[in-house]
């Protein structure tokens, strides 16, 4: 039985399964192939694109909840279906650090006035126990280094509220971060996306392929935090 710690990779898996009997089976249930799926999808981006992004940057910078929802698979999506450009780079990165910035002003007040604790079933007890250690050690600069991904700079805004930071500097940190992490960030995804097209060929194969990474990124994240609770 899987464990309810790696949960959070339950659905790209799922979702993945789905796609792959869609390829194999849509023939015969009379479906839309999954390419004019993907077509559809970037229609919807090519009238939506900057509004759907933010929704999907925002929620994965959500604490814990970002553990359960597409938001990474918005983002690559996003990058997917852009021209690659360094201008559409640059608009990617752009919304993306204002969608992480505003949620970690929510984090920030879910810590200070104790409303994380309405998340604990979702696993967010020993993720914060832990981080909370590490704050401790490094103090602010905490949230520069796990400014690398959303999920964990969530946990230590988080912290950060918990500890009764001074608002104005937690945010001043929560920028530098999102400015020093996100455009190399999504500047990589655009070439590994790049990588996955020119292998996996038609645009359902490179979705499937970007399901499977957010599956195992998915039970990374689950194993790391963890193991980082059990050790605390």
């Amino acid at each position: 039985m899987l464990s309810s710690k790696y949960s959070s990779a339950a659905f790209p898996l799922l979702l993945a399964g789905m796609l792959l009997l869609l390829i194999a089976f849509y023939e015969a249930l009379g479906l839309p192939s999954p390419q004019n799926i993907v077509d559809t999808a970037e229609a919807l981006y090519n009238e939506y694109g900057y509004s759907i992004l933010f929704a999907g940057a925002f929620v994965e910078a959500i604490f814990m909840v970002s553990m359960y929802l597409p938001g990474s698979f918005v983002i690559f999506l996003a990058i997917y279906f852009s021209d690659k450009s360094i201008g559409d780079l640059i608009s990617v990165s752009a919304v993306v650090i204002a969608a992480v910035i505003s949620a970690n002003v929510i984090n920030f007040i879910l810590g200070r006035y104790g409303f994380y604790r309405l998340l604990r079933y979702l696993g967010g007890d020993a993720a914060v126990s832990s981080m909370t250690e590490t704050f401790n050690k490094y103090g602010d600069r905490t949230l520069l280094f796990t400014g690398f991904h959303p999920n964990f700079l969530a946990i230590a805004t988080v912290c950060a509220g918990i500890a009764r930071r001074s608002p104005t500097r937690t945010l001043i940190w929560v920028v530098v971060s999102s400015f020093v992490w996100v455009p190399p960030i999504v500047w990589l995804s655009s070439v590994l996306v790049n990588e996955i097209s020119k292998n996996a060929g038609n645009g359902h194969y490179v979705i499937l392929a970007i399901l499977l990474i957010w599956a195992g990124a998915a039970t990374l994240r689950s194993y790391l935090s963890s193991r980082n609770g059990s050790s605390g």
